[in-house]
């Protein structure tokens, strides 16, 4: 998930107002606790979710753009996936999160942020949680530890129970046209004759 994200910015082109929230949130300092970035497709979320962990964590955000640089120690840490302030939570093999995830997400916030200002969550299909871990999570949520923002993604809207949804900050994302798909494949660097295949 986190390998060479795409920019807060570049995604601009494809989510504006999902980016322009975010980014306006950050430069103003006025970051919600907990969003919930609802997509058809997964990796839409999982994407904007990335960019944004990644703004935040970057040690050198430009102020005019509010985007990540991808170059700082941050950056990098949080490319390879081993950056200290950010916990990943993922569907077990069964793709489901149970409620052992979400305690151990618990204590991991109990902990400061070592090297960023804001600890982040990135909650990967929320709407495969349980009854008991959106229990759990509900009261992290109620009373978030310190400086931490939870980024949930979900395709499933009804699956999460009354009282997280109402926790949270909802965007709805649309999926990429086939030539915007396209674009994003080319600019990842993915051979021009494998794209044409959309």
């Amino acid at each position: 998930m986190f390998q060479s994200p795409q920019t807060l910015q570049a995604l601009g082109e494809f989510q504006p107002q999902a980016a322009t929230i975010f980014r306006s949130a950050i430069k103003g300092n006025r970051l919600h606790h907990a969003y919930l970035l609802m997509c058809s497709q997964q990796s839409v979320a999982q994407e904007l979710a990335a960019a944004v962990a990644q703004t935040l964590m970057c040690q050198n955000v430009s102020e005019h753009e509010v985007s990540a640089c991808q170059q700082c120690a941050g950056c990098r840490k949080f490319s390879g996936g081993n950056h200290p302030d950010i916990v990943l939570i993922e569907p077990d093999e069964k793709g489901k999160i149970r409620i052992g995830a979400i305690r151990e997400l618990s204590a991991r916030l109990s902990l400061r942020a070592s090297e960023a200002e804001t600890k982040v969550v990135l909650l990967v299909g929320a709407d495969q949680m349980n009854p008991q871990a959106q229990n759990a999570l509900l009261k992290t949520l109620e009373e978030p530890p310190g400086k931490t923002c939870f980024l949930l993604n979900a395709r499933r809207y009804r699956h999460l129970l009354p009282t997280i949804r109402s926790r949270v900050q909802r965007i709805q994302l649309t999926p990429p046209s086939p030539e915007q798909a396209k674009a994003i494949l080319l600019e990842s660097g993915i051979p021009p004759e494998l794209c044409s295949t959309l």
